[in-house]
């Protein structure tokens, strides 16, 4: 027996069709859409197999949830997919301020990839919370002799 609550990527372009129709037809530019933590944690897995176009629909749609959709979105910047992390750092710097604070609490506990970080911040003009690279100290041994 299958959910009914589960989320296809066609229920997904329905959706994105939907919204655009009614934005045709007058409805405001800035609705909001609403949709589960594991509705975006769907959408943002499927950047990995999305096209151009279908990925800037996701990106539009992650954008439209909002602050709900920040926490999936800084786990993204980790990704190994390209499509992924680029999607979700374009979604994190139209979100603006929403995503400030997660953002910078993030950085805090990174110890990968916080150059990710370090463009976001930028991005957003926030140049004071930039990470440092973390420093690799490497031991020298010294041989001491009694001569």
């Amino acid at each position: 027996m299958t959910p009914t609550n589960t989320v296809s990527l066609d229920s997904i372009r329905l959706r994105l069709i939907e919204g655009k129709q009614a934005q045709a037809q007058g409805a405001s530019n800035e609705s909001t859409v609403t949709l589960s933590k594991e509705g975006v944690s769907y959408l943002i897995k499927s950047l990995a197999y999305a096209d151009t176009a279908f990925a800037s629909e996701i990106e539009h749609l992650l954008v439209q949830i909002g602050e709900l959709a920040v926490p999936q979105l800084i786990k993204g910047l980790l990704s190994t997919n390209m499509t992924v992390r680029s999607v979700c750092a374009m979604a994190l710097i139209r979100l603006g301020r929403v995503a400030e604070k997660p953002l910078i609490e993030a950085s805090m506990r990174a110890t990968t990839s916080r150059w990710i970080f370090n463009f976001l911040f930028e991005e957003l003009g926030l140049p004071q919370y930039m990470v440092q690279p973390v420093q690799v100290v490497q031991s020298s041994s010294v041989a001491l002799s009694n001569a």
